[in-house]
C-alpha cells in the first residue's frame, strides 16, 4: 500500500531524442543574397520541428514533441515545445504533457543544450502530477537529434483514491 502522496526522490536519469522523419526545414527563410537557402546574411531561421523522444529512468516511456526552434546566424538557437510523454513515472502509468523551453549553442563543433519542462497535466495515474524537469546535453549526430539526461522534482498524484 503507497502513501497517499508519494514525492520520489529528485530525478537523476538519461534521456535520449530520436527525430521522426525528415531534418526540419526553415518556415521562414528566404534565399540569401547568392540565392541558396540558409541563413546566408539572415539573423535567423526558423524551423517548425516534430520529434520523438524515448526516456529511461524514473520516466520510461517516448514522447511526441512539437514545436518551433530559432536558429540564429551565430550559433545560438531557442527553442519552446509542447510535449507530450506516455508511459510510466516511478511505475505509474499514464501520460504528461509539459511546456519545454530552452536553447543552446555550438562550442567546438559540437551543439550543446539545455532546457526547463513546466509539466502542465497528466492523464489516467498520472493525472494531477506537478513538477520541474531540467534537461541538458549535446547533440553529437545532427540525424539521430540530441542525447542527454534530465533531472527535477516531480510530485505524483495520490494512488489509490476512492471513486
Amino acid at each position: 500500500h503507497r502513501s497517499p502522496i508519494h514525492r520520489p526522490p529528485p530525478l537523476e536519469q538519461t534521456l535520449r531524442a530520436h527525430r521522426r522523419g525528415p531534418s526540419p526545414l526553415p518556415r521562414q527563410n528566404s534565399p540569401d543574397r547568392s540565392g541558396r537557402h540558409g541563413l546566408g546574411h539572415r539573423r535567423l531561421a526558423i524551423i517548425e520541428l516534430s520529434a520523438t523522444v524515448e526516456y529511461t529512468g524514473t520516466f520510461t516511456g517516448t514522447s511526441t514533441v512539437h514545436g518551433t526552434l530559432i536558429a540564429h546566424a551565430d550559433g545560438r538557437a531557442t527553442f519552446h515545445d509542447v510535449e507530450v510523454f506516455t508511459g510510466t513515472v516511478d511505475g505509474v502509468p499514464g501520460t504528461v504533457t509539459w511546456n519545454l523551453r530552452g536553447g543552446g549553442s555550438t562550442s567546438n563543433g559540437l551543439i550543446l543544450y539545455h532546457a526547463v519542462a513546466q509539466i502542465t497535466g497528466g492523464s489516467a495515474g498520472l493525472a494531477g502530477i506537478q513538477g520541474v524537469l531540467r534537461q541538458t546535453g549535446a547533440v553529437y549526430d545532427v540525424a539521430a537529434g540530441p542525447e542527454g539526461t534530465y533531472s527535477g522534482n516531480i510530485r505524483l498524484p495520490r494512488v489509490g483514491r476512492h471513486r
